[in-house]
């Protein structure tokens, strides 16, 4: 089961052709939210939460105000949990402990765009955050560090923004992470998913 209670189809699922031709990218709407990381900051101050920005899917074939039948199985398909996660890196010299998690996507079409990060060393949940296809992704250059682990004791390591989203990456050394995912800035879903992906995830009423 998913995080919203019910069980995850295997397989494609079925949709409609006016669904998928009418189905949008939106980037910091409020239709069907994803989480895909943890934000980042430099300092000690809290992320600035009400500008930060979020991939969401959206049926644009109805009226606004109406659900659609839709977009969980869709979300579900296109931006799935990862498989498991894998520790990073981890602080443990001071009081309060960090434990930073790779999340491990369900297979090579998809990637993740940011990183999980915990005090306890006990994996977040798979379903904390989602993943999404390779082919909506880009090389980052929207990429900055926001702290590393020089002059400190622990171990070596450091923290980054990602990419224009904010997204956590971290890396047990001072360089830049390796495979860091932006956004290709898109409006239509199908615009940017192969043929073959949407042949893998769904099938079309006739």
């Amino acid at each position: 089961e998913d995080e919203d209670g019910e069980s995850v189809e295997e397989g494609p699922v079925e949709i409609t052709n006016k669904y998928w031709d009418k189905l949008e990218i939106k980037v910091g709407a409020r239709e069907k939210r994803g989480v895909y990381g943890c934000y980042v900051t430099e300092g000690h101050s809290e992320p600035d939460l009400k500008n930060a920005q979020t991939l969401q899917i959206k049926d644009t074939s109805i009226y606004q105000w109406s659900g659609s039948k839709y977009n969980t199985r869709t979300m579900r398909k296109l931006c799935p949990h990862p498989v498991r996660f894998r520790r990073e890196w981890e602080n443990t010299s001071g009081k309060k402990h960090l434990y930073i998690w790779r999340p491990i996507p369900p297979s090579g079409d998809f990637v993740a765009l940011g990183m999980m990060a915990t005090n306890t060393d006990q994996a977040p949940s798979v379903e904390s955050m989602r993943c999404v296809p390779l082919a909506w992704c880009t090389p980052s250059k929207s990429t900055h560090s926001t702290w590393d682990s020089s002059g400190t004791a622990g171990r070596p390591g450091s923290l980054w923004a990602g990419n224009s989203f904010n997204l956590l990456v971290a890396n047990a050394s001072m360089n830049r992470p390796d495979e860091l995912y932006e956004l290709k800035r898109a409006k239509k879903v199908k615009d940017i998913t192969p043929p073959e992906l949407v042949e893998k995830l769904f099938t079309f009423k006739k």
